[in-house]
């Protein structure tokens, strides 16, 4: 990711088909943002069904809050095309209401992108807060919309976070890091399971 090729006022969310991935909020931001950004674009990767009732009801969302052609459906990407649509946009956005380690997050972060993200689950361990990415309650559009403001108009700062996650992504998820912390567990349950086996 680098901000002179990325496309200004442009967001990118995975996975948004889930109901618990609080797409919702994320529109409803966007909404609060148009004025200002007239431009701006969310871009939703992944399946989003037009045969089930969410995604029924997320498009009707959309066309409710007057975002049909600000709103870009991409569907299903492999690892390559997510790379490259995460490169273009300006920011990554994660608003789900229940998280474990996001992968979506992980792989934003590895992009070196500036990323935006709900407190929630295990969000919070894997970033710091206004140095790797920005946190934000998971109800609080406004200060959700107040993040992604920030992100578009201060670009030092949205390069500075981009780079810090990047520089903490490449160190958790280097594969000799991971397979080191692997084999590690491994020999802890041995070690631990070892004098229970002799006991008996």
């Amino acid at each position: 990711w680098s901000l002179a090729s990325c496309e200004p006022h442009t967001l990118i969310y995975t996975n948004a088909g889930h109901p618990l991935r609080g797409t919702p909020n994320l529109l409803a931001a966007v909404a609060l943002l148009r004025r200002e950004f007239p431009a701006i674009r969310l871009r939703l990767a992944g399946v989003v069904s037009t045969r089930s009732g969410y995604g029924r009801f997320l498009r009707r969302r959309i066309r409710d809050l007057g975002l049909a052609d600000a709103v870009e459906f991409l569907g299903y990407l492999d690892g390559d095309a997510m790379a490259q649509a995460l490169a273009r946009a300006h920011a990554f956005v994660i608003s789900s209401y229940v998280e474990n380690s996001p992968n979506s997050l992980a792989e934003a972060m590895l992009v070196g992108m500036p990323c935006i993200a709900s407190f929630v689950g295990g969000i919070p361990s894997m970033v710091d807060n206004g140095r790797t990415a920005f946190l934000y309650p998971v109800d609080d559009v406004p200060l959700l919309a107040a993040r992604i403001r920030q992100v578009f108009q201060d670009d030092e700062t949205a390069v500075r976070i981009g780079a810090a996650a990047r520089s903490v992504a490449l160190v958790r998820h280097d594969p000799a890091t991971v397979t080191g912390q692997l084999l590690g567990a491994y020999r802890d349950v041995l070690r631990h399971a070892a004098p229970a086996e002799h006991s008996t």
